[in-house]
């Protein structure tokens, strides 16, 4: 087993190591696709590897608590352009952070 970097180490080694025809991994897309962009990681493209099987469909939540003054995303996004680095948000990682500026592009505010 290996392990680091958010799965990033046993995903380079499955990508460029030795075919062994045992040799597999199991691993979220974000190690695949957003890490390589951001860090010095040996596989770049998805020309270094060969996806088999979607084990599973993973849908992160935007959530507030339920007093919050916005009641949906376009309330958010509207308070976030008007009010620039003044909205505090948490996540699971820090590589979320580049889901955020796509919001309005994908919900077309």
């Amino acid at each position: 087993m290996r392990i680091g970097r958010s799965g990033a180490v046993a995903a380079a080694e499955v990508a460029l190591g030795k075919p062994d025809g045992y040799t597999i991994v199991l691993t979220p897309l974000s190690t695949l696709v957003i890490q390589p962009q951001i860090l010095d990681l040996r596989y770049k493209t998805p020309d270094d590897y060969e996806p088999i099987i979607n084990v599973v469909s993973y849908y992160p939540l935007l959530v507030v608590r339920p007093d919050a003054r916005w009641k949906n995303i376009q309330g958010f996004v509207a308070e976030a352009k008007a009010n620039p680095g003044k909205l505090r948000v948490g996540s699971w990682g820090r590589r979320l952070i580049l889901v955020f500026p796509l919001l309005p592009l994908r919900l077309s505010l």
